[in-house]
């Protein structure tokens, strides 16, 4: 399974969209990444070397169930967010929570799904308590660029 492709990225952003997933009976997942700063990876992840000011949008895509006899080959139906009606997403006004509890990492999130293929966690997260409306145009110029692969519906796999 492919993941989310950033289109759109300003200079001197990275985006991370290589991951790659392999679709099982028991579903799939894959992430990709766009980072406004010059992150170099290790072993603690993005989310550590985030310096002030910096804006980082996260791309999960997910097919899963709770039902552990679930054969999510072809699709899913129980997926757990309402339906995207149109693309591309629109982050929302205000913030919706905070980076992995931190107090100074604001976060915009989106979930929804697409059609039974999977469901989408999007969140742009923010290292300032008050983003800039430049800042939120800047992210939402990256939100409006990302592109969202087409899952296959096999038989079997």
């Amino acid at each position: 399974m492919h993941p989310a492709k950033f289109a759109l990225v300003p200079r001197g952003w990275r985006a991370f969209d290589d991951d790659f997933g392999l679709l099982t009976r028991h579903g799939a997942s894959v992430e990709s990444h766009a980072l406004s700063w010059r992150y170099r990876p290790d072993s603690f992840g993005w989310a550590n070397a985030m310096p002030r000011g910096a804006m980082a949008v996260t791309v999960i895509l997910l097919r899963r169930s709770n039902d552990p006899h679930a054969n999510l080959c072809r699709g899913a139906d129980g997926l757990p967010f309402a339906p995207i009606r149109r693309l591309p997403l629109r982050l929302p006004k205000a913030p919706n929570g905070w980076l992995e509890g931190s107090k100074d990492v604001v976060e915009y999130r989106v979930f929804g799904r697409i059609d039974r293929s999977y469901s989408v966690d999007l969140r742009l997260a923010v290292r300032t308590i008050h983003p800039t409306a430049a800042m939120l145009r800047r992210g939402q110029a990256v939100v409006s660029g990302i592109r969202f692969p087409r899952w296959p519906r096999p038989k079997r796999c």
